[in-house]
């Protein structure tokens, strides 16, 4: 099966296992640790990696921040609270590309990240911090449970096994 990791038995018993992925994700039924996340890092990273364009110019990384490096973690931000640490090392990849392009050395940085991050029409370059995006796309899910009007499987099942009858 594509997608499915097998846990296997270490010395210790099963703590040596790996979690079942499905859609590249993760199923756990605990909070998500930095540990699983490290695919995605890895995916990000390896991108960067890919573009060995050393004439690309600012904008053109920050056009390739935007539209690639922050889509792949979408997926992953509106499913999971992602780690701090995860979160600090995705920012740090797109901090390195973006002032030194493919070498992600971690210094020279021209201006504070947290003003790169400002919208464009406030002075920033409109890059989205993740910590942000990734509390908005959680609350997409509370915006399914409240409004009843999307019929989901799992917004009826939260419903009735969790909240049984009780407001949100």
């Amino acid at each position: 099966m594509v997608g499915l990791q097998v846990t296997f038995k270490g010395e210790e018993g099963w703590d040596k296992g790996i979690p079942m992925k499905y859609l590249g994700v993760p199923l756990l039924s605990s909070r998500l640790n930095a540990i699983y996340c490290k695919g995605l890092v890895d995916r990000i990273t390896s991108k960067v990696w890919h573009w060995t364009c050393r004439t690309l110019s600012y904008a053109g990384r920050v056009q390739l921040i935007n539209s690639l490096l922050f889509s792949i973690q979408v997926f992953w931000a509106s499913l999971f609270l992602l780690p701090g640490q995860v979160i600090k090392n995705m920012e740090q990849i797109m901090k390195s590309f973006l002032w030194s392009g493919s070498d992600m050395r971690t210094t020279g940085a021209k201006v504070a990240w947290d003003q790169v991050c400002l919208p464009k029409k406030e002075g920033g370059l409109g890059i989205k911090r993740i910590t942000e995006w990734n509390k908005i796309a959680l609350l997409k899910h509370i915006w399914n449970l409240c409004n009843d009007s999307d019929g989901s499987i799992w917004s009826t099942w939260i419903r009735s096994n969790l909240l049984q009858g009780r407001n949100f």
